[in-house]
């Protein structure tokens, strides 16, 4: 097996988080079960933010995160 199988998929992580993310907005759930997986959720961000710190700078980089932020804006624009 080499390292690439061992890296999980972009699209398994986001699914993950998904789960995490409704289980923190259930209705139906209360307020201290919900919270808990609030916090789980701020754990992995304060996690990713300190991961991608530490990763090096690309060349690329800046212009292709202005292009997100700008798509970013553009969909909250349309809702």
């Amino acid at each position: 097996m080499d390292a690439a199988q061992l890296i999980p998929r972009k699209q398994d992580i986001l699914v993950d988080l998904q789960r995490l993310y409704f289980a923190a907005s259930d209705p139906r759930a209360d307020g201290f079960t919900t919270w808990e997986y609030k916090k789980d959720l701020h754990e992995i961000k304060f996690e990713l933010e300190d991961m991608l710190r530490r990763c090096p700078t690309y060349a690329p980089e800046s212009a292709w995160l202005r292009e997100q932020e700008a798509e970013k804006i553009v969909r909250i624009l349309k809702q």
